[in-house]
């Protein structure tokens, strides 16, 4: 996979796309440092709305959730180590950090033994932390839990 492929799959997932976990997960944290390391990409409320929506929804698992919200907490995948771990520069929209550090933190306790469950009932709070009310008229986001 050429750099300008895999640093498209990383923007992608960290917009919300998490079909991409499987592409980024795909190569050695070495090979996503040197392709991408001169990047910065930035996590939005959007992304983390269209996440929780889609659980919601039931077209992403638990677990395709948890390890996106993992790769855009820390910047690099699980399990993927061939060496030195430098994060990818995954910097959060400032204004909704706080909501998106919660978000993001239950996202990445799915699956866990203590927490790691979370019903339509927070996922729509989570969503609403996120301006989730606003972005439905914003743009269009379906936002139905």
């Amino acid at each position: 996979m050429d750099d300008a492929t895999l640093c498209n799959a990383v923007e992608r997932l960290i917009r919300g796309d998490v079909s991409q976990v499987s592409v980024v997960r795909s190569v050695s944290h070495s090979t996503l440092e040197r392709s991408c390391s001169n990047m910065t990409f930035e996590l939005t409320n959007i992304a983390v709305v269209e996440v929780l929506q889609r659980l919601a929804d039931g077209d992403i698992t638990d677990a395709e959730a948890q390890l996106w919200a993992s790769f855009v907490q820390k910047g690099f995948a699980e399990g993927a180590f061939d060496g030195p771990i430098r994060p990818l520069q995954i910097d959060w929209m400032i204004e909704h950090e706080d909501a998106i550090a919660e978000a993001l933190s239950r996202l990445d306790e799915l699956g866990d033994v203590i927490d790691g469950t979370i019903d339509a009932s927070e996922i729509r709070s989570l969503i609403d932390s996120l301006g989730g009310s606003k972005l439905l008229a914003e743009t269009h986001i379906r936002i139905g839990v």
